[in-house]
């Protein structure tokens, strides 16, 4: 087989500043995976919300110039990549991975920080609101959950964690995972007991837990270089 590097990077897990800074990220990338081995190859295949309504993101519409632009080549290696809008073993395309929806509310105000004057103070008429799941002016029926909308991603986690096993069956020990989503600790820690070494790049500082609790019986697990 060749000597190939598979790297599975959760896009929207990225601080914002290598999001926008594409050539920042790619050499990034490249450094944090060239310091296991040197690899003739790195496939990265990016996830994200790519389609809105059977149209592209924003998100995708950003980067997607900057992937039609590969091949690149670093140090002899050769770098590809892609958008990924289907699971690696199969070319169905999955739509709707980015989707906005009405938010239900369920926040509470801490009352001791209420100021005496209770009519006046904003957070007393916030508490309200929450309260009352709806607005606190006399004679208005608007209800709170009516009033905000979420973003949000949509099968991308399932579709990484689907990904890891289909890639793991083939490369093994050269399976990337760039993401510090708590989401994906048990399909980390199920491939890795079942034999696979599957390696993370942070993108944020490693948290106590990872190195305390997740990591626990497995070995291979942590990989504490971040991006």
């Amino acid at each position: 087989m060749q000597n190939i590097a598979i790297v599975l990077v959760d896009f929207d897990n990225i601080d914002y500043s290598l999001r926008t800074d594409l050539h920042l990220l790619e050499n990034r990338l490249f450094s944090a995976v060239s310091k296991i081995q040197k690899y003739d190859e790195i496939n990265l295949r990016f996830y994200g919300g790519w389609d809105y309504q059977k149209k592209v993101s924003r998100s995708a519409a950003s980067i997607s110039p900057w992937i039609h632009s590969f091949p690149h080549v670093i140090n002899h290696t050769v770098l590809n990549a892609e958008i990924a809008r289907s699971l690696a073993f199969e070319k169905v395309n999955l739509p709707f991975t980015y989707r906005c929806r009405k938010k239900r509310i369920n926040i509470q105000v801490d009352t001791s920080q209420i100021c005496v004057s209770n009519n006046t103070c904003d957070l007393f008429r916030i508490n309200q609101i929450f309260a009352n799941k709806k607005c606190s002016k006399l004679g208005c029926n608007k209800l709170l959950n009516e009033a905000f909308l979420i973003n949000e991603q949509k099968l991308v986690d399932t579709m990484i964690a689907t990904d890891l096993h289909y890639f793991s069956t083939l490369y093994k020990d050269h399976i990337f995972l760039v993401s510090s989503d708590d989401d994906f600790v048990p399909p980390i820690r199920y491939l890795c007991n079942m034999g696979y070494n599957i390696k993370v790049i942070h993108t944020h500082p490693v948290p106590y837990r990872y190195k305390k609790d997740y990591t626990k019986n497995i070995e291979s697990f942590i990989d504490e270089r971040s991006l």
